[in-house]
């Protein structure tokens, strides 16, 4: 599939949306998007957590005077998206 299938009609705009939207995480563009964090699954964020409970119980244990340390996490903010009308996405096309 290339963009080009854009403007000879092969795909209509819906498609290419559908197609950006439902990209596999390991997809250049959300490597692009999320950087570190495309890589953050839901259960690696699970994972991780379970981590830094099993850190703050051994801890606990241990008595420790100092604060125990986190897994390091990718930064929680997400770009945020603007959602385009189509009158928007045709001006930036610069379709008329």
């Amino acid at each position: 599939m290339r963009l080009r299938h854009l403007w000879t009609g092969e795909i209509t705009h819906r498609e290419l949306i559908n197609l950006i939207k439902y990209l596999p995480r390991e997809s250049a563009l959300a490597r692009a998007l999320y950087g570190e964090q495309a890589d953050w699954d839901p259960a690696l964020h699970r994972l991780t957590d379970i981590a830094d409970l099993l850190i703050v119980a051994n801890w606990q244990r241990a008595e420790g005077n100092t604060s125990p340390e986190f897994m390091q996490r990718p930064d929680a903010e997400q770009p945020k998206q603007k959602q385009l009308t189509p009158a928007e996405f045709d001006a930036l096309f610069d379709w008329g």
